[in-house]
């Protein structure tokens, strides 16, 4: 999380599990504390309240998994997202 985010304070959940080119797995990340990017490949980092419209993978499937997750996380863990 922070060689890709500058993310030190978090907590982090597995999602789900996806095939493209190789496998992946997609977190969910409540975020407390930021840092400055280490000096490694990443140029920038950015946040959206909607996935971009140049997703790689299945958008509307991304769009309904994201949904879910954000009802779940609601109802499990009492904070406010």
């Amino acid at each position: 999380m922070h060689e890709e985010t500058g993310a030190v304070k978090f907590i982090i959940t597995p999602l789900w599990d996806y095939y493209h080119v190789n496998n992946g797995r997609v977190y969910f990340a409540n975020v407390e504390t930021f840092e400055d990017l280490p000096e490694l490949d990443m140029e920038r980092i950015g946040f959206f309240d909607e996935l971009p419209e140049d997703v790689t993978y299945n958008r509307i499937k991304m769009n309904e998994d994201l949904d879910r997750v954000v009802k779940y996380m609601r109802v499990h863990d009492n904070q406010k997202y």
